[in-house]
């Protein structure tokens, strides 16, 4: 079989997330849309474009359906660009692009590049958990640095001073995740869309800082400059779950 026909997502795939951490930058539209790629849109607000980082613990990613104890456990970090598709039908949907990033797993990392096109690479990842705080530090190609204040009495009650965003409101709207992922199939000139299904999600604003990413100075955004935290939520303890691929042909301009 092609490899690309591998790549399609071809089974629905299950998980429980024991926190979820997204921060969320904000650029100007016209320095995002040239990263959106055939068929895509970006997701904007206000003349802003986004990036998120997704940082998640996850536990027994598996195929639907098989037993927990088949699954595997990892941390990501990954990036994603919000944008928007619209179906041959019409409908306007919203969802996610990955940029790149990577995993704790030799196992993920491996099996991702087999049957999804997100090329996540292996990174050494630590995280340290308190009540009051997570701590997140990457190294193995890609550094990061992150500090989350998770103690009730220090949940923001708006979006960051520099944020885009007026009120933590408008600002969940970008929180995260979104209900799809689409990836562009170059060898068939065709969208491949993924549906994630989320429950009990009720993502909690968290002050954040960010001490050191060198993706947004290696990666796609490195001639974009850093960017403004436009916002930050933190999620736990939920269950998740995607959708088998749907491929469909992009028109030829």
């Amino acid at each position: 079989m092609p490899r690309h026909l591998l790549r399609r997502h071809l089974l629905p795939v299950e998980a429980r997330f024991d926190w979820s951490l997204a921060v969320v930058w904000s650029w100007p539209t016209s320095e995002l849309e040239s990263l959106c790629g055939p068929g895509l849109e970006l997701d904007t607000y206000e003349g802003s474009g986004f990036v998120a980082l997704a940082l998640v613990k996850t536990r027994q990613l598996r195929p639907t359906g098989w037993p927990g104890w088949c699954g595997n456990d990892f941390v990501l970090a990954g990036y994603r660009l919000f944008t928007r598709y619209t179906t041959p039908e019409g409908r306007r949907l919203r969802g996610l692009k990955i940029l790149g990033g990577g995993a704790d797993s030799w196992r993920m990392t491996m099996l991702g590049s087999l049957m999804t096109h997100y090329r996540y690479r292996r990174l050494s990842i630590q995280t340290s958990e308190t009540p009051d705080r997570l701590e997140i530090t990457t190294s193995g190609g890609h550094e990061l640095h992150v500090l989350a204040e998770t103690a009730p009495d220090k949940t923001p009650v708006a979006p960051p001073a520099d944020s885009v965003f007026p009120d933590l409101k408008t600002a969940r709207r970008f929180a995260g995740p979104m209900p799809f992922t689409f990836d562009y199939e170059a060898e068939t000139h065709s969208m491949i869309r993924v549906e994630g299904v989320r429950r009990e999600w009720h993502p909690v604003p968290v002050n954040v800082e960010v001490h050191r990413n060198s993706f947004f100075e290696e990666g796609p955004l490195a001639a974009l400059g850093s960017g403004r935290i436009a916002n930050s939520f933190l999620v736990r303890d939920v269950p998740y779950s995607w959708k088998r691929g749907i491929v469909e042909k992009l028109p030829h301009d």
